[in-house]
């Protein structure tokens, strides 16, 4: 008992030299051999002891106990199963049972053992890393958490508790908490498939895709066709626009699950992405003034409407005011927004003018595909024009003259000409002084030396 293993060993190796075959000897033999951790040698004394003294409750759960050690889960449990009604409210029992109960997931088995034995013997810190491992496969995450906060202050440093809390705060949400066990466990106990994916999981909802995909790509070569590791290095990839590698590893997943219906329809949206989206960026220009932006860039403060392809929003950039036109997917209008976002970048890219609203640039992230303006004050025309209080006729001959030295431009100065095809009042917005200013050019075509007449009728002009 003072844990001399070693001592101990020596003694009773001379001891059984002595008295070769003595039960008693041998048990004991067995069990300082398991704290020496030579299990299989304690296994062949346990059982000679076990046929010398058979029904022994400290030979079956100390063999017990070895057989979990060896992954001999069914055997230890036959064993514990005995030593139980042997010596029943034994801690020592029922917690090492609780423990093999939960590796033959037997969960609720596993939990009652471990709470009379959290009550026979409170604080002890296997009970309780195992306890909240148990709770945390029941999905009762906030009492997981509960006790394994005790038992790591009980056994600090120890790597099966930290990477366990790690994960129960991850399903909590607390990614932050969850990241700083998983670097502690990763310095511990490097190169764990679990710890790696789980940790390679949290970046990832961090939107730290890049240290992400480092974790992810080591655990898949550590533990390959694992469905979690394969599903989040490739939801990884899709964050960083790579969607081919995306698709290719739900590919391999669905070889091994090919039935799986997240799987499937993962599949079905990348193929999707990779046919709608990947090809915008593809299609623009190289030679534009403009800014690419990047996500993390951009917020959303004021919602200042909606039209046919997406919302504007009201932001601040570098302390400047803009205005964002994030384009919405949907269906059939899928196209028509691409068309859009497309020509208003292609022809508002490339060229500036007093009545043309200026692009400041453009977002291009996976499903987020975002136009950035200069903020314009006071809004459409539409806003203003039948209040003749705030219109006066003087504001209103300026806004046509405006709104039509912005066309000639565009018809005239520009090289190849371009035209609008959409010209309306809520498509001329007004600055501070009332300037006005063209905007909305996703119809907007560029006329080449092919195109000899363009016509154009408003849309009274039909009625």
């Amino acid at each position: 008992m003072l844990e001399n293993y070693q001592g101990a060993l020596e003694d009773l190796d001379k001891a059984n030299i002595l008295e070769p075959n003595d039960a008693f000897t041998l048990k004991i033999r067995g069990d300082v051999k398991k704290m020496l951790e030579h299990y299989h040698e304690a296994l062949e004394d346990l059982d000679k002891a076990d046929v010398l003294e058979p029904n022994n409750a400290f030979t079956l759960r100390a063999r017990g106990d070895v057989k979990r050690m060896l992954e001999n889960y069914q055997g230890a449990l036959e064993d514990l199963d005995k030593a139980n009604v042997l010596e029943p409210n034994n801690a020592f029992i029922l917690k090492t049972r609780g423990d093999v109960k939960k590796m033959l997931e037997d969960y609720h088995g596993a939990l009652e053992d471990l709470d009379k034995a959290n009550v026979l013997e409170p604080n002890n810190a296997f009970t309780l890393k195992i306890h909240g491992r148990v709770k945390y496969m029941l999905d009762d995450y906030q009492r997981a958490l509960e006790d394994l906060d005790k038992a790591d202050i009980l056994e600090p440093n120890n790597a099966f508790i930290l990477r366990t809390r790690g994960d129960v705060k991850r399903m909590l949400e607390d990614y932050q908490g969850a990241l700083e066990d998983l670097d502690k466990v990763d310095v511990l106990e490097p190169n764990n498939a679990f710890t790696l994916s789980t940790r390679g999981n949290v970046k990832r909802i961090l939107e730290d895709y890049q240290g992400a995909l480092e974790d992810l790509t080591k655990a898949n070569a550590l533990e390959p066709n694992n469905r979690f590791i394969l599903i989040s290095y490739a939801f990884t990839n899709w964050s960083l626009n790579k969607y081919q590698v995306a698709l290719e590893t739900m590919d391999n997943l669905h070889l091994l699950e090919s039935n799986d219906h997240f799987i499937l329809q993962t599949r079905k949206w990348l193929k999707w992405m990779l046919n709608e989206y990947q090809p915008t960026i593809e299609l623009l220009p190289f030679n534009l003034n403009i800014q690419s932006f990047t996500y993390n860039e951009l917020n959303f403060e004021t919602n200042l409407g909606k039209g046919a392809f997406g919302e504007v929003y009201q932001s601040c950039w570098k302390g400047t005011k803009i205005a964002i036109k994030v384009l919405r997917w949907s269906g059939s209008h899928n196209e028509g927004a691409k068309k859009s976002f497309i020509s208003e970048v292609r022809t508002l890219g490339s060229i500036q003018h007093i009545n043309l609203v200026r692009l400041l640039g453009y977002c291009i992230e996976g499903l987020k595909h975002m136009l950035v303006y200069e903020y314009i004050s006071n809004s459409s025309l539409d806003k203003w024009l039948y209040d003749d209080n705030l219109l006066d006729w003087d504001k209103r001959v300026c806004i046509i003259i405006g709104v039509a030295q912005g066309l000639a431009h565009l018809h005239h100065k520009c090289s190849p000409s371009i035209v609008h095809l959409d010209i309306k009042p809520q498509n001329i917005l007004l600055d501070k002084d009332y300037t006005p200013k063209l905007a909305d050019f996703g119809l907007a075509k560029i006329i080449d030396g092919k195109d000899e007449n363009v016509v154009c009728a408003p849309p009274f002009f039909f009625h």
